[in-house]
């Protein structure tokens, strides 16, 4: 087998929602896809449509455009309901008159009973894959029950030696968790809990690194892939991302069955959730971590909570190209609850010695979104507010977590212009260096057509403190860093976070009264 020059793992922006494009190269030439969800809501024109036209762009780009693995995790539609709008932009294998592009589909597979894959139409998104399936290609099949990959000596599918393998998929808890046969329709349960519980937690793996995507995984999902973790001996030596479960939702990540329990006075989540997510966390290490979601106020996520289980893991950002922020930062968005407790780290002037000091406060007493600028590898897709809410007048930012943050001023030569309200994340993995370069992709913006801003670089031994060798950034000085921190059992129950001006928030206010993002 052909050992591939590159890969690209891209974690499109699709707003509420999910999708994972991987682009396998030979040379300069994409010689094998695969694709892992695709769907979008609360955003599937604006952020979905500009998904589709990548994937597509990408596609026709190949000699024979292919999508070589396709895996659904489950059948939400957040989940799938971009697969159709994808599929209309091409004829089918054997068509006699194309008038557009050929696409040929190959292994596909997903999670939950097929019968829910009809999304307020009566077309079922598996069918109408498997019109794009040539002759001889074997057809979706439902996976059996609490499946994975590691029990077996090859991978779900493989090419050019990038392999994936499936962690976990329809997991049923009422089953044996080595239980392996079909499941039977008595056995199935369609609630909403289910379904997510059913997804499929995928790792891609190429010349050590692996890309973890998680679906919308619940803790009991999770549960039964620290069972696996254990049972095969499954090592994550290198994880480049972990895409947060379900958006990193507080609720569905914490929650091991679909029943309500009582907690015990002053518990956040289960002790039993959290054991749960801090061996996950522990196991998978991840150098970065990844969120999608859109301003839908009843989800509340991605939770900051939920994603400070891993803080401890994530790389610091090396190094970034932003002209909005100075200190080598990046922005993020996530759900901050008021129970947290989480603390305001400020250095203000001394109004008599004029010396600068440092200060905490709290953040304003209720739960709401705030946007952040971080060192750290913390990604998601709502990346900013909106260019409406932007105020060049207010343009300050912070750094966060985990050290207390430093109120920073942003340079006047970038304070004119505001940053992309929403982006996606490619991780470039070379097959020579080894090395990961991560990159900026904005979609949102008339006009910018995924423009890539290089964010950092990813190595196996510490983080390559330099831009990619085709900038002319300044390189810093590289520190010895070790490729994996050690995790505290459980994060503190005070945070120090920074706090945002208007650049963090969607509304210029005088501070330290601010605005949620939610705009």
């Amino acid at each position: 087998m052909t050992k591939a020059t590159k890969i690209v793992v891209t974690l499109l922006d699709v707003g509420q929602g999910s999708s994972t494009f991987v682009e396998i190269y030979t040379g300069t030439a994409i010689t094998a896809t695969a694709l892992l969800d695709l769907g979008s809501e609360r955003a599937k024109t604006e952020a979905g449509g500009p998904s589709v036209e990548y994937i597509t762009k990408q596609l026709t780009s190949m000699a024979k455009p292919r999508i070589d693995f396709f895996s659904l995790s489950h059948s939400d539609s957040d989940h799938i309901n971009l697969v159709q709008d994808l599929l209309a932009n091409f004829d089918k294998p054997g068509t006699k008159k194309p008038t557009k592009p050929i696409l040929e589909v190959g292994h596909v597979i997903y999670g939950g009973p097929r019968v829910l894959y009809a999304k307020h139409s009566s077309n079922n998104v598996i069918s109408d894959l498997e019109k794009y399936q040539p002759t001889g290609t074997t057809k979706p099949e439902p996976l059996p029950a609490n499946n994975c990959s590691y029990s077996k000596t090859s991978a779900v599918f493989a090419s050019n030696e990038v392999s994936f393998y499936l962690l976990v998929g329809n997991h049923v808890a009422s089953e044996p968790r080595t239980f392996r046969k079909k499941i039977a329709d008595k056995k199935w349960r369609t609630d909403s809990y289910s379904l997510n519980t059913y997804s499929m937690i995928f790792v891609v793996d190429f010349v050590g690194w692996q890309f973890v995507v998680t679906g919308d995984a619940t803790g009991a999902t999770i549960a039964q892939a620290n069972y696996f973790i254990d049972l095969y001996t499954a090592k994550f030596p290198y994880v480049a991302v972990l895409t947060m479960p379900h958006h990193s939702s507080e609720t569905t990540t914490f929650s091991l069955t679909a029943s309500k329990k009582r907690l015990k006075p002053g518990e956040r989540v289960p002790d039993a959730a959290k054991k749960v997510i801090e061996a996950f966390a522990t196991s998978i290490a991840p150098k970065t971590i990844h969120a999608s979601a859109e301003d839908v106020g009843s989800f509340r996520h991605p939770s900051a909570y939920t994603m400070s289980y891993f803080w401890s893991y994530v790389e610091k950002t090396s190094w970034y190209d932003d002209p909005v922020l100075v200190d080598h930062q990046h922005l993020y968005n996530a759900y901050f609850a008021e129970e947290d407790d989480y603390q305001i780290a400020l250095e203000v002037e001394d109004p008599t010695t004029k010396k600068k000091m440092k200060k905490k406060e709290q953040l304003p007493p209720f739960d709401d979104w705030w946007t952040f600028a971080t060192q750290h590898s913390i990604f998601t897709n709502r990346y900013y507010v909106r260019e409406a809410a932007y105020d060049p007048a207010k343009d300050e930012t912070a750094s966060f977590p985990p050290d207390p943050g430093k109120v920073t001023a942003i340079p006047a030569s970038g304070a004119t212009t505001s940053p992309p309200f929403a982006v996606a994340w490619a991780y470039s993995l070379d097959g020579t260096t080894e090395e990961v370069t991560i990159e900026r992709l904005e979609n949102r913006k008339v006009g910018t057509a995924f423009v890539h801003t290089p964010v950092m670089v990813l190595s196996k031994t510490a983080p390559a403190r330099r831009p990619p060798a085709t900038d002319s950034a300044p390189a810093e000085t590289a520190s010895a860093v070790p490729p994996h921190r050690t995790l505290a059992l459980r994060p503190p129950t005070h945070l120090d976070v920074p706090l945002p001006g208007s650049r963090g928030c969607a509304a210029a206010r005088p501070l330290p009264r601010l605005r949620p993002l939610d705009v």
